[in-house]
């Protein structure tokens, strides 16, 4: 990608970035008193479709996914690089394949689950998949729905196929990330793929998982080496903490170490790793030329939506105030 190419792109993108929500935003929200205030708050930010959803009855989640969708396809049309939502789009394309997959198994028809910001549409790749015809799929798409099929008859292990379908994505978007000529970018697929061996590692530690299995989970790629990983898992995880105390990790598995009994720590290293991806992506306010604007626009927009959606849910389950900014990602705080 020519960095030259993106200067008009990068100056609508500020544009939006003067609409997305921040701390002081999501206080307000949460802080109002009424539905009729909530609706003019929402309605002043330019989500009045998502009122309407909530107004006519229709699923919040369902509208929050097209906005996200609309959101993509407003950054691809104003980039250089059309293919710009592309590296973004493969996670959604692995995940609805891992919905859609694990729909057509268990025989119950969970297509809501998908997301539409892939670059491949949901229906096409549930069509697709009850045909058998997977020909016209990126190959490394394709590849990675008959592995997943296959290894499932072999041994009905739901949680070796999430291992297959998210080694593929990683790897993919690795493959990908190359013809983006930006190594802000590049960092992030590789944060992605240490946090995700990280989360093998430990979890596997949680489970008593042999040593020798961790191989066949790990992707190639990333910035921690395989051999001390495999040191690491030897150890206890305060020995991990220690030695990676001077990274970005340290912080975060520090945080996330008292839910390895809960066995919610796969949740907690993504939130973690979110907040910290995104006050990196703060980096890209300081570029005017080239795809990191954009990308980080998407991104923010993400979590912005994400947020919205646990506002939602925690004013109908009635958390307070307190409980929902806890949950919450802020990427422009």
């Amino acid at each position: 990608m020519e960095r030259l190419e993106f200067a008009q792109a990068v100056a609508r993108i500020r544009v939006l970035e003067k609409r997305l929500l921040d701390k002081s935003n999501y206080e307000q929200l949460i802080g109002l008193n009424s539905e009729k205030e909530w609706v003019r708050w929402l309605q002043d930010r330019n989500y009045s479709s998502l009122l309407a959803a909530i107004d006519q009855g229709s699923d919040p989640e369902k509208t929050l996914n097209l906005i996200l969708a609309s959101e993509y396809e407003l950054v691809k049309s104003i980039s250089p690089e059309p293919q710009i939502t592309t590296l973004l789009g493969l996670k959604y394309d692995y995940h609805n394949l891992m919905v859609l997959i694990k729909s057509k198994l268990g025989g119950e028809e969970r297509a809501d689950l998908c997301v539409q910001a892939g670059n491949l549409p949901p229906s096409v790749l549930q069509r697709d998949l009850e045909r058998g015809a997977l020909r016209d799929w990126p190959e490394q798409l394709s590849l990675t729905a008959v592995e997943a099929l296959k290894q499932f008859e072999l041994n009905r292990d739901p949680l070796e196929m999430d291992w297959i379908i998210t080694r593929s994505q990683l790897s993919h978007m690795l493959s990908e990330v190359e013809s983006y000529n930006s190594d802000l970018i590049k960092d992030w697929v590789l944060q992605k793929i240490d946090l995700y061996h990280l989360t093998v590692l430990l979890g596997g530690q949680r489970r008593g998982d042999p040593e020798a299995d961790m191989d066949g989970r790990f992707v190639p790629g990333g910035r921690l080496d395989k051999a001390w990983l495999h040191r690491m898992y030897r150890e206890p995880i305060e020995s991990l903490i220690k030695k990676l105390a001077h990274t970005d990790f340290g912080a975060l598995l520090k945080v996330c170490s008292n839910t390895l009994a809960d066995g919610d720590l796969s949740t907690c290293l993504a939130d973690q790793s979110e907040k910290l991806t995104l006050a990196k992506l703060q980096a890209a306010s300081r570029i005017s030329f080239g795809p990191e604007p954009l990308f980080s626009y998407l991104l923010n927009k993400e979590a912005e939506l994400r947020n919205l959606r646990m506002i939602l849910l925690g004013f109908q389950v009635g958390s307070s105030a307190d409980e929902i900014m806890e949950r919450l990602r802020m990427p422009n705080a």
